[in-house]
């Protein structure tokens, strides 16, 4: 076990059921606890079912756009020191590819008030262009902002029981992607450190979706290239990174802004 740190995870399953159970016994052996969320819509009962969970360890969401912020308020409820939010997806291609990788940078987190990990150059150049043009702006702005180059947008966290209370009683957006830029603004204006770490295991993980296990690189370029042949995905990117701006500036109280998810994406929560 990774000393006292539970997990935080919101998951909209694509496929992924057959492979977060044979990763289950990992989870259980490195968390002292696991919440997971999943949209109204799924199959709770069952899934957890599936996977070996106990019920209270999958949850659905009562409004699927605040997904992080519950995972990370179940995360809390469970007592432990620290806190790793890592979206599901995400998680399961790490574990797969780099569990040595992984399980390091959960000891980080065990132990760092407020960790903000990023993707590697490697592992960024595996996205689609839709992506990473749109996310440019995004960390460019902030690690201006925060004094340190970052890589904001991997939605991967780790941070003491405390500081996930502090993002608790703070964090007001309406948009799961927003929480990106939030979370660590927050901390950042309440002078907390922030520390930054890569990894190459955060690669680009919605190729894995309705596969048996983690995409090959072949995979992932394919599906990227026709990614970014649909206009609708440069659109939503688009709109996405606007709101991630517009609410990261808001809790650094630089501008007064309403917050609301991208349009069109309803299932966006935890997707990279």
């Amino acid at each position: 076990m990774a000393d006292d740190i539970a997990l935080a995870s919101t998951w909209h399953p694509r496929g992924e059921t057959e492979r977060l159970a044979r990763a289950w016994k990992r989870l259980s052996e490195t968390f002292r606890a696991v919440s997971i969320v999943v949209p109204s819509d799924a199959p709770c009962a069952q899934l957890a079912e599936d996977v070996g969970a106990a019920r209270e360890q999958l949850v659905s969401a009562p409004d699927w756009s605040r997904g992080r912020y519950e995972a990370l308020r179940r995360a809390v409820e469970s007592g432990a020191a620290a806190v790793e939010y890592v979206d599901m997806d995400h998680l399961l291609r790490w574990i797969e590819t780099r569990p040595d990788e992984w399980h390091k940078v959960t000891e980080t987190a065990a132990h760092t008030p407020f960790l903000v990990i990023g993707r590697t150059p490697q592992a960024y150049a595996t996205y689609p262009l839709a992506i990473r043009e749109t996310e440019r702006p995004i960390n460019r702005l902030f690690s201006s902002v925060f004094g340190q180059e970052m890589d904001l947008c991997a939605a991967t966290r780790g941070m003491s029981r405390d500081v996930a209370c502090m993002l608790l009683g703070e964090s007001t957006s309406a948009a799961t992607f927003a929480v990106d830029t939030e979370w660590p603004a927050i901390v950042f204006r309440r002078g907390v450190g922030l520390v930054y770490l890569e990894a190459d295991g955060l690669d680009w993980e919605s190729a894995d979706q309705y596969q048996s296990t983690a995409a090959d690189a072949a995979r992932q370029s394919q599906l990227a290239a026709l990614y970014d042949r649909d206009p609708e995905n440069w659109s939503f990117r688009v709109r996405a990174a606007e709101g991630m701006i517009r609410s990261g500036l808001a809790a650094l109280g630089r501008c007064q802004c309403e917050q609301r998810p991208p349009e069109g994406r309803a299932d966006a929560a935890g997707e990279s």
